[in-house]
């Protein structure tokens, strides 16, 4: 790259980078927000926007391909070519927990709120050797191994309320589990690095990152069946305060609606996600044995007094009304009902300080 080009596209990059954190903000506050996240498969949530070296690098290694069907990128057409300018990665304990974080972003996407730039590839992380001491096989390559098992290239999707400036903006989202990303990390310095500056490593090294990498995804499933028999042992739940399994509507009350979508909606006057029906159910099942949930969830939980202290508080915090904006009323809705069912075991006090407390962090 000549040098007025290379100055050219790295004072765009300047000019792009706090529209890059500004979009990874925004990714962040909309997984970290929603209460129907599986935050119990998640580690850690991490991003980073590209270095500058790196991305001159990369940009120079990829116009030295000369590929016919791709003109060279420069400062036009880089934010378009350079799919990990910014990064995202979503680090998860184990291997099912890959699985529901994928079903998860799978639901964003359907409803809208996050856009699929490409469809999710599946990497090979690990490779597991047929015998541990022979040389590496023909063909594998290491140097990609330590990255993501799943990639994501997404925008923020149309049904959201965004700037201009990061409407257009791309982001890779990485998912993994912990293992691999202790693979990743030391795979990336220990080796790619090296080897990337032009260094060579011993026969031996080689071989022996071959077999971390085995000896890795060996444990990774095992902690896949040590947590499965783990979660077979029943914990017995709680039952609901005697009030609430003796408690009855009055008799001229209407009939409760016979599913939790006809409960929502007859509370709040619309029909949520499939995915917020699937988080309420769950939380209803986590909490109390319950045969007809949606007549427990309308007659205990989504009282009338319980739904309107709801409202007020959530107006005197974020000053304005719940459901209004159509982009959040889901949302709205989940905090609707964990208050409901915070307040039916705890005071309401404790209640409504906690409510409070998830209403400010949506500021």
């Amino acid at each position: 790259m000549k040098k007025g080009e290379k100055e050219e596209l790295l004072l765009s990059f300047y000019r792009a980078k706090p529209n890059y954190e500004e979009l990874a903000r925004e990714i962040r506050r909309l997984l970290q927000t929603d209460p129907s996240f599986p935050t119990g498969s998640l580690y850690s949530i991490e991003h980073r926007i590209k270095d500058e070296d790196r991305l001159i690098e990369k940009i120079d290694k990829r116009n030295k391909e000369k590929r016919k069907d791709h003109s060279p990128i420069d400062a036009t057409n880089y934010k378009q070519r350079i799919e990990d300018l910014l990064g995202i990665r979503i680090v998860c304990l184990r291997l099912s927990d890959v699985e529901k974080v994928e079903e998860y972003l799978q639901s964003l996407h359907d409803e809208g709120r996050l856009a699929f730039v490409r469809r999710p590839q599946k990497k090979r992380t690990f490779i597991l050797p047929v015998d541990p001491a022979e040389l590496l096989p023909k063909g594998v390559d290491l140097q990609y191994s330590g990255y993501s098992s799943i990639h994501y290239l997404v925008k923020l999707g149309k049904s959201l309320k965004l700037p201009r400036e990061i409407a257009a903006l791309r982001a890779e989202i990485q998912l993994r589990t912990i293992l691999e990303e202790a693979w990743g990390e030391i795979e990336h310095k220990y080796r790619y690095e090296i080897i990337r500056k032009g260094g060579k490593l011993p026969a031996h090294v080689e071989r022996g990152f071959y077999n971390l990498s085995a000896y890795l995804q060996a444990a990774a499933l095992q902690v896949e069946y040590l947590c499965r028999d783990a979660e077979a042992i029943k914990t017995p739940k709680k039952r609901p305060p005697k009030k609430l399994e003796r408690e009855a509507p009055p008799p001229t009350a209407p009939p409760a609606p016979s599913t939790i979508e006809g409960v929502l909606e007859a509370k709040f006057g619309f029909c949520p996600t499939p995915r917020t029906v699937t988080y309420i159910e769950r939380r209803m099942s986590e909490h109390w044995i319950f045969k007809d949930t949606a007549q427990i969830l309308y007659e205990q939980v989504l009282t009338e007094e319980a739904t309107n202290a709801f409202k007020e508080i959530y107006k005197d915090v974020l000053e304005n009304d719940p459901f209004a904006d159509e982009t959040e009323r889901d949302l709205d809705l989940l905090n609707a009902v964990n208050y409901g069912l915070f307040r039916s075991v705890q005071p309401e006090a404790v209640a409504n300080e906690g409510l409070e407390s998830v209403l400010r962090g949506r500021r």
